[in-house]
């Protein structure tokens, strides 16, 4: 071999070998890494967002009565390649459910009897929470539900969230923690609420201004139902546009709940047939998802 071939050859060797390195550092660089978080509270946040359809029974029997986060560091590490991220939380016990108790409890926490846990920002603000970003959905509702129950020991919740969050790493500083919100609640108080108020209505089926205002309500309540579930399916197949629409139909669920608790009179037995089995409906339609 020639001087300068062989002097080519180093140089060569040298540039690829210093190339690799470049590549090696940049690599470690962007590979994503555990992120420690702390709850900003310890219970679990209450929603209200379904409360003005489903009416006063899930604020009072929400499952945020039944359980509370165990306070410490949690890990937000990255799965999938990097692809998606999970949380494991730990919740403990305060109070057992009876063995004849039924739960509404989904995944998603934008669905009603969802769960899900939101990153929050130094003021405590959810981070992004209108473009879908942050929400962690609840990944073994299963172990919940048993854990209602039994009450034994301490539960892990697991949350994960499709995306790299890339825009939320750029300043991890700014991710002050975490929160859990739930719409989930039990399902029995509904059946000792509509009994209770079937108890309270008249039986006469005579027509008042007040039934009046409860037909006109109930159009509206199972419009708002039809177009909810619309949405709902439109979310399960992957369109984009829900979430603006989602907005939308909050704006228009808080008319409806000021609506409803500014009616006068009461609902006769046919309209509260009626009311269940438009609650009924909209249960069947996100329990399907």
């Amino acid at each position: 071999m020639k001087k300068t071939d062989l002097f080519d050859y180093r140089l060569a060797s040298k540039a690829l070998f210093f190339a690799i390195t470049i590549s090696s550092i940049l690599s470690s660089c962007s590979e994503k890494k555990p992120l420690e978080l702390k709850p900003s509270k310890t219970n679990i946040v209450n929603v209200t967002d379904f409360d003005d359809v489903f009416g006063p029974v899930r604020r009072s029997e929400s499952i945020s009565e039944f359980i509370e986060i165990i306070d410490g560091a949690y890990m937000m590490v990255p799965i999938n390649d990097g692809n998606n991220w999970r949380i494991d939380v730990k919740v403990k016990s305060i109070k057992i459910a009876d063995k004849d108790d039924e739960f509404e409890i989904s995944n998603t926490g934008y669905t009603p009897g969802g769960t899900g846990l939101y990153l929050i920002d130094k003021a405590g603000t959810v981070i992004a929470e209108g473009g879908g970003s942050g929400q962690f959905d609840l990944t073994n509702k299963d172990v919940l539900k048993d854990y209602l129950y039994s009450g034994k020991g301490n539960c892990m919740l697991r949350f994960e969230i499709g995306g790299a969050l890339e825009e939320f790493l750029k300043t991890p500083e700014n991710i002050a923690g975490f929160i859990i919100r739930t719409s989930a609640y039990r399902k029995t108080a509904e059946t000792e609420a509509n009994q209770s108020i079937e108890s309270s209505v008249s039986t006469s089926e005579s027509v008042t201004s007040g039934s009046q205002d409860w037909d006109k309500l109930l159009s509206d309540y199972e419009s708002y139902t039809d177009k909810y579930i619309a949405l709902l399916t439109k979310a399960k197949n992957g369109d984009a546009s829900a979430m603006t629409e989602y907005i939308d139909m909050l704006g228009k669920a808080t008319e409806l709940q000021e609506s409803l608790m500014g009616s006068d009179g009461v609902m006769s037995p046919s309209q509260l047939q009626k009311f269940s089995k438009i609650q009924q409906k909209l249960l069947t339609a996100a329990s399907s998802l």
